[in-house]
Order: structure tokens, then sequence, then C-alpha cells
């Protein structure tokens, strides 16, 4: 749920080609907040997070395509795709991140490369490459930040 309570899904339409999007519902109750989901055109949505300080963004990473995708997200709930690759990720990213007093850092785990992949945030919800851990033990999953 994001401040105004809405409940924001991933899609990842069984791993379909181009078929990834992100959904918004209200309440969680009453229905999604758009009459469709908002698509990034990319493969295997996975893991999103919510970014509330320094504007309201979204992130996805997209399995399939590796790679994260950055989306706007109003008050309402409404959601924008910002862009369809914010950022490049390792091989098959899947758990994500916020990090740092302001959120202005996003972690993403690569499950296919064995690395971790640090991003600084833009103001406009691009991401920045800013670090990358290697030699992660295979099948490494799951993401903490504090």
């Amino acid at each position: 749920f994001n401040n105004n309570t809405n409940l924001v899904v991933s899609n990842a339409e069984g791993g379909e080609e181009n078929k990834s999007s992100v959904t918004s519902y209200y309440d969680g109750l009453n229905g999604p907040v758009a009459d469709r989901p908002e698509k990034n055109r990319q493969t295997a949505a996975c893991w999103l997070v919510i970014a509330k300080k320094q504007g309201n963004y979204l992130y996805v990473t997209n399995t399939g395509s590796n790679n994260i995708s950055s989306y706007s997200i109003n008050e309402n709930g409404m959601l924008t795709l910002t862009y369809a690759i914010a950022a490049t990720s390792g091989a098959e990213p899947t758990d994500m991140v916020l990090s740092g007093g302001d959120q202005e850092y996003v972690y993403n785990i690569n499950s296919g490369s064995q690395t971790i992949t640090g991003f600084s945030r833009e103001a406009d919800g691009n991401l920045t490459k800013i670090s990358q851990i290697n030699n992660l033990p295979l099948y490494a999953a799951g993401l903490a930040a504090y």
C-alpha cells in the first residue's frame, strides 16, 4: 500500500515476452483505480517498491528483461509509466529494497548473475548505477535494508 491505502500489484503475465504491467487498486477492495494495468512492455515483472520520499515513484524488477521499470504514482493511486527501462540490472533481477534516510537508493538482487546492484534515484524516476556486489552464493534470495 502507498500512503493513500492503494494496493499495487506487479503482473508477470506468466512470463510472456513484453507483457508485464502494474495495476493499482484502491483499498484493495474497490477494484482497480485505472481501467487497465499500466504496461511497461518488459518481461516477467516481479518485485516492486514504492518510494514515498523525494517524489512518489514505484520501481519494478522485470526478471525476464533483466531491468527495472519506474512509474510515477499520484495521490489517487493512478500510475504512469516513467521509464520502461529505468536501469539495466544483472541477470534475472528479483527482490528489491529502498535504502537511505530519504529512500535515495534502490538495491536489487540478481539471481541469474549472483549479484546485488545498487542505484541512486534521480528526481525524474530514473536510476543511476552506483555499485555492484559480485559472487553471491548460488540461489541467493531475499534482500533487506535498514
